[in-house]
């Protein structure tokens, strides 16, 4: 790219002893996977969606949807130390050593998780799905959820912690029910899901709405808080710290700038804590 573009200066300097010793194969624009590069920004795209398509950067897509939880990468933060800063990059680029990645690396070596039969060790497969991390799992869950938790408190609302909500199908347990008086009559019933990186956010996010969006979980609601309105939200992340649009529109003014940031971050702590586990 560089070169084409000396070349393509020479060319304009209106000399013709320089526009002989120009070979006119410079002149072409570099093509990067069949994609001709003519710009700065085309360059940055190629290189994006090379990244968005292959196995470590597929759940790094999702990113630019809440850009601002992705602050913590590029200032300087007082949560993290210089090690778990580097962890939780590797962890966010999938660059954690994993039997896939051996087997990546040395076709000899053993590819499938050492507690799970026959399913491949991936990071994905760690933190989302093997019964060894199910614990700090779990505790990921519940520290996304305290924060959230502790926030809304911050900010005056009446909180329910899992409210246990009888159906015709059993129990439904949303992590959150909050509300303020003072608000517009409308009581929130929030739950909170760590996803896996190969579905976009918003497909879990409408799942949980589908899930607790009846009419048992809307009674409920309305006669705990005594109002007359009810909104089904959810908040979720995956596990390499992306957020859903749809969960920023529904926490907008719990949630900050700041805050955002935090949450991600802590997802990404944590499922480092579940890989060491």
């Amino acid at each position: 790219m560089l070169k084409h573009r000396r070349m393509c200066r020479l060319l304009g300097a209106n000399d013709s002893r320089i526009s002989l010793l120009i070979d006119q194969r410079d002149l072409a624009a570099p093509v990067i996977g069949r994609k001709t590069v003519s710009t700065s920004d085309s360059l940055v795209n190629i290189w994006r969606e090379k990244l968005d398509a292959s196995v470590d950067g597929k759940g790094l897509l999702y990113h630019r949807d809440v850009p601002e939880a992705h602050r913590w990468a590029r200032e300087p933060t007082r949560i993290l130390t210089e090690r778990d800063f580097v962890r939780v990059n590797h962890l966010r680029y999938n660059l954690l050593l994993t039997g896939q990645l051996k087997f990546r690396m040395c076709r000899q070596a053993n590819i499938f998780c050492p507690v799970c039969p026959n399913r491949p060790h991936t990071l994905g497969h760690i933190l989302q799905v093997c019964p060894r991390s199910h614990g700090p799992r779990i505790q990921r869950h519940n520290k996304i959820c305290e924060f959230v938790h502790k926030k809304l408190l911050e900010k005056g609302f009446e909180v329910l912690w899992e409210p246990h909500i009888k159906t015709g199908r059993g129990f439904l347990k949303p992590d959150l029910m909050y509300w303020k008086k003072e608000d517009p009559d409308i009581v929130r019933v929030l739950d909170i899901g760590i996803t896996a990186d190969n579905v976009r956010p918003a497909v879990p996010y409408q799942e949980k709405v589908k899930k607790y969006d009846v009419d048992s979980v809307r009674k409920f609601a309305c006669e705990v808080s005594a109002l007359d309105s009810v909104w089904v939200g959810a908040l979720i992340i995956n596990w390499q710290g992306a957020i859903a649009q749809d969960s920023k529109n529904f926490m907008k003014g719990v949630i900050n700038t700041r805050d955002w940031a935090i949450l991600s971050l802590r997802t990404l702590q944590h499922g480092v804590y579940s890989y060491d586990f």
